[in-house]
């Protein structure tokens, strides 16, 4: 009984990690390409958002591509956040700090996104998205929020490349393993700069 619960446990976090990154990852890596489009103004990111909208197959993608992978793998990191036993305060091992930012961070892009969707996506109907975000913007407290979102979001995708390639045995060994962490955090930093790019540009 123990170890049909243990290789189901194991397969649902293979699901988690997959999910992760494909297709999770890859929609992260569009939207900011698309969010991008507004250090050129308004113009430009509500024709990247309406390109976007007509799409053949918009909604299905939303719902099968986005919705219900972001769902689950929501859900399961939420469980595996609950259920670990971190103790990086008395184990300060640099991967052990990665382990409990991991889970942190993922708790904070839950709730972001719920936010995110519920006021954007499901807003005022008489405000296009570039105008829904510019007004959510110049409340500094939502500005913080934003702020703390996307570095959290930086990170959790980072940090969560290097879990998948450990963890699909696409990295191995310790040498490979320390300088592909080396290359998140490069990558981590480099969404940061960006994300805050893009974020500030709505002011």
């Amino acid at each position: 009984m123990n170890q049909t619960v243990n290789y189901n446990q194991f397969i649902l976090r293979k699901i988690h990690s997959l999910l992760g990154i494909i297709p999770l990852g890859m929609f992260l890596a569009v939207h900011f390409i698309a969010n991008s489009r507004v250090i050129y103004g308004e113009g430009a990111f509500d024709q990247a958002v309406h390109f976007l909208e007509l799409l053949p197959g918009v909604r299905l993608m939303e719902i099968f591509v986005i919705a219900i992978p972001l769902l689950f793998h929501g859900l399961m990191g939420l469980y595996i956040a609950y259920e670990a036993r971190n103790n990086p305060k008395s184990y300060s091992y640099f991967r052990n700090w990665m382990f409990y930012l991991q889970r942190i961070s993922g708790i904070i892009l839950f709730a972001f996104i719920l936010y995110h969707v519920w006021t954007v996506k499901y807003g005022d109907p008489n405000l296009s998205f570039y105008q829904i975000l510019q007004a959510q913007m110049s409340n500094p407290f939502i500005l913080v929020f934003y702020i703390l979102s996307v570095t959290a979001a930086a990170f959790h995708l980072c940090n969560g490349l290097w879990g998948f390639a450990i963890n699909w045995g696409i990295i191995s060994g310790a040498r490979a393993q320390a300088v592909f962490s080396k290359i998140t955090i490069v990558l981590f930093v480099i969404f940061n700069i960006f994300w805050f790019r893009i974020t500030f540009a709505f002011i």
